[in-house]
């Protein structure tokens, strides 16, 4: 709760600078979010606490009680656990999802059964009109026969007409996010998803910016409309108390960094509010006391100085909000046509406490709101919060670095003898300088009397070493790690030939659990990110998109976590079945035919790695039998066929995969 007040100490009173009603109701909102930040328990600790840790973790900062005992050991080495599994857990899905060659989360795919236009309902009743008048019937029975087959002819056409559109607003769909930056931002958004509570995505976004474009001849540069894609970071993100997600609830908003010139470029835009930015900058220019200051930053966020806004080098920060605004809210800013008591979803954009931008949706179809949410690990249900990597391994690696600290204390401690000498008889041959000296192969004098000669004047002792103990202690915790995680350390390193990683079914075996993780993340991601996203990117394009040719009886289906992961799956599962067959081929060889098995697996195999089609294809046609030229021809004689074709058990295949005979 401290931290809720001391937000609202340093937060300037809402009323007073508030320039208008909206504003006014907009930072009210931002106001209770905030405090929720504080209040909200995750874990058992306030959401604001668990980022701060989350962020401490992947970037190795020791929290203030394991500073105490580094400085109390005199250790501060860390083995940062978190970072390594993050590490793993974005590469994997990187990978999967954003690579060279990777499709779109989506499928477009016409309705089982389409719609017949009225179009084409209208010619069936002129055809029927003109074979009724011209007595082409003669009987009910035989008009209702030929109507139900000039339907089935028209359904089929129709649902070649709705594949084609589908396959036109899927290439649309493509061009949008090659232009959006969307593998940029999802790779963006793949940084904050393993190690936070959530990642935020955001997008499609109207822009319209200045883009280059091909000419007649030559490239040039015209204003394009289209949609953009960006992620946002955790810190940068807050939500009302109310929202499970960021579809239902009041609000939720993102903050986001603009400098003057992309200020001055949004006041010429007809959709922003011309006399609200110009107050903002010369507010910002007069106004020592202008706050930039909307969310909590990042820890290594630092603090822009306002006296640099002058030279354009500081940014000024804009909040956004996404929720619902009642109609009578909205008609202030000259929105007609809604009722008094009806919720619209709205997005609205204000820096210096005024808003520069509103933007109301009022087709049904258009109520998705452009920010989405995803966990790595979904806990507690209705909720944005989950779980991150490093919430799930924090007390690990504590433990962890406990066990570390003490062990290069120990190892400090036991790599030398301690010495205990008897200075009442050294101190006559010794000076102040050699006091607490031991040098190797030195000579010390020593006196002796009758009660102390049976003793030497040095003894020397060594402490115990423990280090096998501490090493055999973090080994238990790496292993707690991989259980917690379910992310195995095979996939970062772990010798070959040791454990389950002896043979290769074990290794797949521990490669397809971690898989298991991964399929959950990225069904998390499909659920919160790539559904709602496609859908509104769908419904934006059949509305508004100027081409008659993308719009049809279609709908947009999103891969699951199995699609998406389809080729690492079937990459796994033909070097399994390739391994099986090479390592009992030559007995299987004598048994059964295996040559089919062989060949499905290695196309299998190729496919996963992008072999073309056409050349899969060629695959399937028989291979050339290599020529031989015959004895004694000197190179220029016929050329015959090679007298020792394949075996057709298959077991030639099966001698190059053993690298024996089968």
């Amino acid at each position: 709760m401290s931290d809720s007040i001391k937000w609202l100490q340093e937060l300037v009173d809402i009323k007073a600078n508030a320039v208008d009603p909206l504003s006014e109701a907009v930072m009210s909102r931002f106001n209770g979010a905030i405090a929720w930040q504080s209040t909200e328990r995750v874990n058992g600790k306030p959401l604001k606490h668990v980022l701060n840790e989350c962020w401490e973790q992947q970037n190795g900062v020791l929290s203030c009680r394991d500073k105490e005992l580094a400085e109390t050991l005199g250790v501060d080495a860390i083995v940062n656990l978190t970072a390594l599994k993050t590490g793993i857990a974005n590469a994997f899905l990187t990978e999967a999802l954003t690579s060279g060659t990777s499709e779109l989360p989506w499928l477009i795919q016409p309705t089982p059964r389409p719609d017949i236009s009225p179009l084409a309902k209208d010619e069936i009743l002129q055809q029927l009109k003109a074979k009724i008048y011209n007595g082409g019937y003669a009987n009910g029975a035989e008009m209702v026969e030929d109507i139900r087959e000039a339907k089935m002819v028209l359904r089929r056409k129709e649902k070649e007409t709705a594949e084609k559109a589908a396959d036109e607003m899927m290439l649309l769909i493509e061009d949008q996010c090659a232009e959006g930056g969307w593998n940029r931002a999802l790779t963006d958004f793949l940084q904050y998803f393993p190690v936070y509570p959530y990642a935020v995505f955001v997008g499609p976004q109207i822009t319209r910016a200045p883009r280059l474009t091909w000419g007649s001849k030559k490239p040039r540069f015209s204003t394009e409309v289209f949609p953009a894609f960006r992620a946002v970071s955790p810190f940068d993100f807050a939500y009302s108390p109310d929202s499970p997600d960021t579809q239902r609830g009041t609000c939720v908003f993102t903050r986001t960094l603009w400098t003057r010139k992309q200020l001055l470029d949004a006041a010429k835009l007809p959709s922003y509010i011309n006399k609200n930015v110009l107050e903002v900058l010369k507010e910002a220019d007069t106004n020592c006391n202008f706050n930039l200051d909307w969310l909590s930053r990042a820890p290594d966020d630092t603090k822009r100085d306002l006296s640099m806004w002058s030279s354009n080098t500081a940014p000024i920060e804009v909040l956004t909000h996404y929720g619902v605004m009642s109609g009578r809210e909205l008609m202030q800013y000259g929105f007609t046509g809604l009722e008094d008591l009806e919720f619209y979803n709205c997005e609205i954009a204000m820096t210096g406490y005024r808003v520069i931008q509103v933007k109301v949706q009022r087709d049904p179809r258009m109520q998705t709101r452009p920010v989405y949410t995803a966990s790595f690990y979904r806990t507690g249900g209705d909720r944005i919060a989950g779980d991150g990597i490093a919430q799930r391994m924090r007390d690990v690696e504590r433990a962890y670095h406990a066990c570390l600290m003490y062990l290069m204390r120990n190892a400090a401690n036991a790599s030398a003898p301690l010495c205990e000498a008897d200075y009442s008889r050294l101190m006559k041959y010794m000076s102040e300088s050699d006091i607490g000296r031991v040098i190797p192969g030195m000579m010390y004098l020593a006196d002796s009397n009758a009660a102390t000669a049976a003793h030497p004047a040095m003894k020397f002792f060594n402490i115990p070493s423990n280090i096998p103990a501490y090493v055999q202690l973090m080994e238990m915790f790496m292993q707690l790690g991989d259980r917690v995680t379910n992310i195995p350390a095979a996939l970062h390193g772990e010798a070959v030939g040791s454990g389950a990683m002896r043979t290769f079914r074990g290794m797949s075996m521990l490669q397809g659990n971690a898989t298991k993780a991964f399929n959950a993340a990225v069904g998390n991601i499909s659920r919160g990110v790539f559904g709602p996203c496609g859908e509104l990117l769908y419904n934006m394009n059949m509305i508004y998109s100027s081409d008659v040719a993308v719009k049809g009886d279609s709908h947009i289906i999103t891969k699951g976590a199995e699609g998406l992961l389809a080729k690492e799956m079937a990459k796994q599962s033909a070097f399994e079945l390739l391994q099986t067959v090479g390592a009992v081929g030559a007995q299987l060889g004598q048994l059964v035919n295996i040559a089919p098995v062989v060949s499905w697996s290695i196309k299998e195999l190729m496919k996963s790695m992008e072999v073309p089609d056409d050349i899969l294809a060629q695959m399937d046609q028989p291979p050339m039998m290599p020529m031989q030229t015959p004895m004694g021809s000197g190179g220029g004689g016929t050329m015959v066929p090679n007298p020792a074709p394949a075996s057709p058990t298959g077991a030639g295949v099966v001698s190059d995969i053993t690298g024996g005979e089968a």
